[in-house]
């Protein structure tokens, strides 16, 4: 075993080798994931994604699709057509968020719409399952990432849109 004083340097050398290691996440803060119906069993698929802005900006993004009639695949790749900041900041205070370069929460929202034809089935699963969630977000499983999905059915010509939510912000409240 080496002396003592052979391992400080060593140990020394360790760990600011491994602190200068960069980490990066999304910080993902929620999302949802919507349908409408285009007519003959195509549907537009919305996946809008909720980031702080003191992580990384979004990655390109990939949608599964599975159902109940034995079809699985994956859109991977997807990027965003819609990039828009929703800070829950008053107006005067929105150049100070850290999507601006300032120091006060801040939230954008990403959106990835994908046009596709389902082939008619009773259950079809729309999935995402991004990485990596926000550490002030609180999740009793404290698992890293999220996972995301809608379900419809387009059997016997059914064609129908999914719910929507109507105020798209990240509420952000005190302990």
């Amino acid at each position: 075993m080496p002396p003592l004083p052979l391992l400080r340097p060593l140990l020394l050398a360790l760990i600011l080798h491994l602190g200068g290691t960069q980490l990066r996440a999304e910080h993902f803060m929620g999302g949802s994931l919507t349908y409408e119906c285009l007519g003959g069993n195509n549907f537009r698929i919305t996946y809008d994604m909720y980031l702080d802005c003191s992580g990384v900006a979004a990655q390109p993004q990939t949608l599964h699709f599975f159902n109940s009639c034995g079809v699985s695949f994956s859109i991977g790749n997807l990027l965003p057509v819609e990039v828009i900041e929703i800070s829950p900041l008053c107006a005067a205070q929105i150049p100070n968020s850290t999507c601006n370069g300032g120091a006060l929460p801040g939230i954008m929202l990403y959106r990835f719409q994908y046009d596709i034809y389902l082939s008619p089935c009773d259950h079809w699963t729309i999935a995402a399952a991004p990485c990596c969630r926000n550490p002030t977000t609180v999740n009793i499983l404290y698992e890293p990432g999220f996972f995301i999905e809608a379900t419809l059915n387009n059997l016997n010509g059914i064609c129908d849109d999914s719910p929507q939510f109507a105020n798209p912000g990240i509420p952000y409240v005190c302990l």
